[in-house]
């Protein structure tokens, strides 16, 4: 229940956000479900290197799942504090709504008030990213159910529609996906090498959590991380299809605008 209500808050906080008052930089409702559609209609487009790639994450995925077992076994025998460890529990909240949330609202707010394109733009993403690879991510797993390593059964069990059931619906791990997601559009503003491979231990080490915590199989966080990677990635390239288009601004001219330097 507290899950279901962050996500409506969220929802709600990013209509109130990207509403037609940023039109000047196409941040409206019109973008963001456009962008949806080119997102739902990517596959149509893919070439032979995207279906190789395709074949290569889902063959990969299928082999990892011979491995999840004697991985869950290690961390059951080996690693068991590590279930309840609050460190596992809190390196999670990279991929949680609360989080993704408050970044997004951060970055709008701030570069509202600042006059930083830029940073509303990546509020944008944050936001984009999160919900669009969350609602990829639940349609998978309602359509799989797998279920997850928790209920003691094995790697290979599913029940497919599930609705009700969450111990059914652990592939791919939703927290990975929107982790994944999330450091690829942040790393997109950053042209430093080094740093664009630092900005994604946090995805990592949110997946490696999950694991931890046996509420996912290890190819469930392997799919996930790809699966968010990919979203953001599709994102990002519509927003630089956005900014070369231009736009009318619809608010009054004389306003008194707060300038915040950071």
């Amino acid at each position: 229940m507290k899950k279901k209500f962050l996500h409506v808050l969220f929802l709600i906080l990013l209509f109130f956000l990207v509403s037609d008052i940023y039109a000047q930089y196409h941040y409206s409702l019109k973008r963001f479900f456009e962008d949806g559609i080119s997102l739902a209609e990517a596959p149509g487009k893919w070439d032979n290197n995207d279906f190789i790639n395709l074949a290569l994450i889902s063959g990969s995925t299928y082999a990892l799942m011979y491995a999840d077992e004697p991985v869950r076994g290690f961390i059951l025998s080996d690693c068991k504090s590590c279930i309840e460890s609050p460190v596992a529990a809190t390196l999670k909240y990279w991929g949680e709504p609360s989080f993704n949330a408050a970044l997004s609202a951060f970055f709008l707010i701030q570069g509202t008030l600042a006059e930083n394109s830029e940073n509303k733009e990546l509020g944008f993403l944050i936001a984009q990213s999160y919900l669009y690879t969350g609602a990829v991510t639940g349609v998978l797993k309602l359509s799989f159910g797998r279920e997850r390593p928790k209920t003691g059964g094995d790697a290979f069990t599913y029940h497919p529609f599930s609705f009700r059931n969450n111990d059914y619906m652990s592939f791919p791990s939703g927290h990975t996906s929107t982790s994944f997601a999330l450091s690829t559009v942040l790393a997109s503003r950053i042209d430093s090498k080094f740093l664009k491979v630092i900005v994604y231990i946090p995805a990592l080490a949110a997946g490696m959590s999950r694991i931890c915590q046996n509420q996912h199989w290890l190819s469930d966080v392997f799919f996930g991380a790809f699966l968010g990677y990919f979203i953001g990635r599709h994102l990002v390239e519509r927003s630089s299809g956005w900014k070369s288009k231009p736009a009318e601004s619809v608010l009054p001219r004389n306003v008194v605008n707060v300038k915040i330097q950071f």
